[in-house]
């Protein structure tokens, strides 16, 4: 499903060609929720590098 379909970004006016976009408040919140799993996947890996090179 798009960004936009889901609610997490919204067109802003624009007289340009390109057609820009700005995160809703559940987007932020969507984008906060990803940020926080893929710090828990970074964290759980560099320990595991951690623990394999003796640093753990």
């Amino acid at each position: 499903m798009r960004l936009e379909e889901r609610g997490w970004i919204e067109p802003v006016e624009s007289a340009e060609r390109r057609k820009p976009y700005r995160l809703t408040e559940s987007g932020r919140s969507a984008l906060g929720e990803q940020l926080a799993t893929l710090r828990r996947i970074e964290q759980a890996g560099a320990r595991r590098t951690g623990a394999a090179w003796g640093l753990a």
